[in-house]
């Protein structure tokens, strides 16, 4: 990789590509970097930047990528291309033979892999695959463009991923070496190095992509799906899910502490000065006696509905996630999942474990027909479960509000917000859907307290917020 030569307008450029894409960099902490990079010019500038401005690890590959595109000067000259690991030479693509996989286009770089023999008495099989050009392939016919509706553009990475590799030919030599990995025939070094390839090329086709990308664009905004912070929830793959669970403690664990303003008395917590105070005046200067108190909760009942329809579930598991957190903090918790039935999940012991995904998906499957009717929810939750709330209970809905054209019911929602304090409804979708024809937010929002998009991880913490700071 380029190394950035940092100046002052360098530093202003990638200090501003930060900002841009979601990560906060105060004034304190750019004249700390012009203080080190001063006192300390040995020092690899990209360390003395990171060490400063990143105080997450989630925020680490995000850094690097802009520092490498603002590092990376375009070239269309091969050999200015980063070597993958493996890469072969010319006289190893010459030993590859019948055996070989060859791409299409220029190559990038190849590497050839020595297989085990199926038989004893012959000699060992090389096969090799060299990556075409991949501005070559991006500029094939079928090849996924960027996506333009009204203000927003969203770039799907990994469809042109997935394209790239798919007309390259490497999914198909990949599979290959899969199949004789299968059969034994791949031995463990072969397989390492295969690995140690095919991770350089994931990541260079991305770094290609995101420098096409802010050439058309330029514009550093449009980087920011790819902060985990607005990432949408739905895509995150399963290695992702940790952190997004680790982001989500931790906010329960702020918020837990926002407790309200109003005190109560309590045999424990801390001293009512007020009651301190008298007492001292009564005793002439001596207490005899103490009393204590503690932040008296906001909001004693919290009811949590989820809608676990394929298209919501993803969103939903984590907002499910987040309450367990906060569970302690309420005097009751209630959770329901629903599709077009009810099912009150409060005392399941799988939501304590952070895998939930799972068994949410079975709930659905077990217990409805997979077509979203909100009305008949709405029914059942009035007919069964508001007689026994409190007044001053929350409701949390999570639900796109796609009825699939079945009737809306709302009077029974309306039933519901006439009981309780406050009715929050987080929407996955943009708020450009909820007029769709099979979209009956226009109708459900006038019986809500707030209605919030509720897409990613900035979303649900700024709305956790709101309702329950």
């Amino acid at each position: 990789m380029n190394e950035l030569t940092i100046n002052g307008w360098q530093l202003l450029k990638l200090i501003s590509a930060l900002r841009s894409v979601g990560i906060d960099i105060t004034l304190d902490e750019v004249q700390d970097a012009l203080k080190a990079l001063t006192r300390y010019p040995d020092l690899a500038p990209k360390l003395v930047l990171k060490s400063l401005f990143i105080h997450r690890q989630e925020d680490q590959p995000l850094f690097d990528m802009i520092y490498e595109l603002l590092a990376s000067a375009p070239s269309s000259s091969p050999d200015s291309e980063p070597t993958a690991p493996g890469q072969c030479t010319g006289s190893d693509q010459e030993e590859a033979g019948d055996g070989s996989h060859q791409g299409i286009g220029t190559g990038q770089g190849g590497i050839t892999l020595h297989l085990k023999s199926a038989e004893e008495s012959s000699p060992s099989r090389a096969i090799s695959f060299q990556m075409p050009d991949l501005h070559y392939l991006m500029g094939l016919k079928g090849f996924p463009s960027t996506i333009e509706e009204e203000e927003t553009q969203e770039l799907d990475l990994g469809k042109q991923v997935r394209f790239i590799l798919g007309q390259s030919g490497f999914l198909t030599w990949s599979n290959s070496l899969e199949l004789a990995k299968g059969r034994g025939e791949v031995p463990e070094d072969q397989w390492l190095k295969f690995e140690a390839y095919r991770d350089f090329w994931q990541r260079r086709i991305h770094q290609v992509l995101w420098q096409e990308r802010l050439s058309e664009q330029n514009r550093w905004d449009s980087f920011r799906e790819i902060n985990w912070r607005f990432k949408p929830l739905n895509s995150f793959t399963a290695a992702e899910e940790g952190m997004v669970q680790q982001a989500l403690r931790q906010m329960g664990n702020q918020l837990a502490v926002h407790r309200g303003l109003r005190k109560k008395k309590a045999p424990r917590g801390r001293l009512r000065l007020s009651s301190l105070l008298k007492e001292m005046v009564r005793g002439n200067g001596s207490v005899f006696r103490f009393e204590y108190e503690t932040p008296a909760l906001k909001h004693p009942e919290l009811i949590v509905l989820c809608d676990v329809s394929n298209s919501v579930a993803p969103f939903s598991q984590f907002l499910l996630y987040l309450c367990q957190r906060m569970k302690s903090r309420f005097r009751k918790v209630r959770l329901y999942l629903f599709i077009d039935g009810l099912w009150d999940i409060t005392h399941e012991e799988w939501l304590a474990s952070g895998d939930s995904m799972a068994e949410i998906r079975s709930w659905g499957r077990k217990h409805s027909s997979g077509f979203t009717d909100y009305g008949k929810v709405f029914k059942d939750f009035a007919r069964d479960v508001l007689p026994s709330l409190s007044t001053r209970g929350t409701i949390l809905i999570m639900g796109d509000g796609r009825n699939n054209f079945r009737p809306a019911q709302a009077d029974y929602l309306q039933e519901i917000q006439g009981k309780v304090k406050h009715v929050f409804w987080l929407n996955p979708l943009a708020e450009k859907d909820w007029t769709l024809p099979d979209n009956l937010m226009g109708e459900y929002r006038n019986y809500c307290t707030r209605v919030f998009p509720c897409r990613n991880l900035s979303d649900l913490w700024r709305i956790s917020k709101k309702v329950f700071s």
